[in-house]
């Protein structure tokens, strides 16, 4: 699957889209673990499952394993079992198959090793596994830099060498990036900040390269409103992060205690995890704030999870080191947390509200796999399209003037528009109105040589003329 932007990234380079292309606006680390999963258990649901058990299992171990100096075995275990087995990440982001976890695991290895100043080549490698696992990890290196100097300048020849390592996981993906697209960062941090300054709806609805050159001096005032409603949207949305916020009272102590820690180690360790934050709060306000529905929010965020349960357990011992109720304390607070997150395994799943029930069954699957010929199909579900129908796919664009930049790129066949949920089609205006009036979609048929093929309250279905 391939968003429109993306299309025009790689066809600016000359790419052939009657044959397979490289995928530039997603990443590869956590795809490479699919496919590790898929070659031993087949392409079916089952080979992502264990993906991302294998990458929530990875972010647990890595939570208790460089938590236990500051917490002891006990204290890091339950902090490690509080962020795994919080509803958000099991039902959300392990359930849907998001990269998060994955990099939530490298990270706290790549923090716990420069913290402790470990060997160059390992930071410098883990360094380079989180920005394969989440290209955004480039926004940290500012601010790791500026630990080191303020902390250890004399470290900077270790630093150096850490540098060193880091580029050189880098470079071979920069590289594919940049042969195929020209870009060596990920573009998607283009995409997103071009949303409501340089365009309407998302940027990667768009067929063409965005580019930094097109934010105008008249934009920046635009560019400031969008990012201040960004930051006022994170801070609404950050005490729900995650489902964990029962744990807010202990946490919010134990960050108290943390920054009395006397041991230069452990004074760099905490501090910086919140300057992170700050950071990437501060970074992403102008670019997206993302909330995947009331009780899942915080996946950008995902990686500070551990930390924030790791906190609360220190404020846990702070408020018990002296009570003589210590002996019960401990089995009430694990009671309550363990109520909270019971009360939202509750709340039944939302699955995708369609009644023929599984993917494999959809009609409209079914109509646009039985089209012929070799074209991309062009739809607000592409992943579902891809992974269940076996088609190639490309978002809609934001529009038809759009789409017609789009069919100049690569060959588009039939258009599937979906009204469930997860197509989000009610944040696509143009698409919407072909669902609500026939007359609109009659319109797009007669002028792009088009034909209703099937519509129902799921979905409608568009074939080429050509193809009859």
């Amino acid at each position: 699957m391939l968003y429109p932007a993306e299309a025009a990234l790689l066809a600016a380079r000359g790419a052939d889209f009657s044959k397979a292309v490289p995928i530039v606006g997603r990443f590869p680390l956590f795809a490479l673990l699919v496919g590790a999963a898929e070659a031993a258990l087949g392409p079916t649901d089952r080979a992502v499952l264990a993906a991302s058990g294998a990458a929530l299992a990875a972010a647990a171990a890595a939570a208790a394993w460089v938590l236990t100096p500051w917490l002891g075995p006990l204290g890091a275990l339950t902090a490690a079992l509080a962020f795994a087995l919080s509803p958000s990440v099991v039902r959300g982001f392990a359930l849907w198959g998001t990269p998060d976890l994955l990099f939530c695991a490298l990270w706290l290895l790549f923090h716990d090793a420069w913290t402790r100043r470990a060997a160059a080549r390992t930071t410098g490698l883990l360094a380079a596994l989180c920005w394969l696992a989440r290209p955004n990890a480039v926004l940290f290196a500012p601010l790791y830099a500026a630990e080191l100097l303020y902390n250890e300048p004399t470290r900077l020849a270790w630093a150096a060498g850490a540098a060193c390592w880091g580029v050189a996981g880098c470079a071979p993906w920069a590289y594919v990036q940049w042969s195929a697209a020209g870009v060596v960062l990920n573009p998607n941090g283009l995409w997103n900040l071009a949303a409501g300054v340089l365009t309407e709806e998302p940027g990667w609805r768009y067929a063409r390269v965005l580019s930094l050159s097109s934010l105008t001096p008249d934009l920046v005032l635009v560019l400031g409103r969008k990012a201040a409603a960004g930051l006022l949207r994170w801070l609404t949305l950050a005490p729900r992060f995650w489902q964990m916020e029962v744990l807010a009272p202990f946490a919010v102590l134990g960050l108290a205690l943390a920054g009395r820690e006397l041991d230069a180690e452990r004074r760099r360790w905490w501090p910086l995890c919140g300057a992170l934050l700050a950071a990437q709060a501060l970074a992403f306000a102008p670019l997206r704030v993302e909330s995947l529905g009331a009780h899942v929010a915080g996946r950008y965020e995902l990686w500070f999870a551990p930390v924030w349960a790791a906190l609360a357990v220190l404020g846990w011992r702070r408020a018990t080191e002296r009570s003589r109720f210590l002996p019960w304390a401990a089995p009430v607070v694990l009671a309550g947390l363990g109520m909270w997150y019971g009360r939202l395994y509750a709340l039944p799943e939302l699955g995708f509200g369609h009644p023929a029930g599984a993917p494999a069954a959809w009609p409209e699957l079914a109509a646009v796999t039985a089209e012929p010929g070799p074209g991309f199909v062009a739809t607000n579900i592409p992943g579902h399209v891809g992974w269940y129908g076996k088609r190639r796919a490309v978002l809609l664009p934001a529009g038809p003037e759009e789409f017609e930049r789009l069919k100049a790129l690569l060959p588009v066949g039939p258009l599937l528009i979906s009204t469930l949920p997860v197509g989000q089609v009610t944040d696509m205006p143009y698409w919407l109105s072909l669902l609500r009036e026939k007359a609109e979609a009659d319109r797009f048929c007669a002028r792009f040589g088009y034909r209703i093929a099937l519509a129902s309250p799921q979905a409608l279905v568009l074939v080429p003329l050509a193809a009859h």
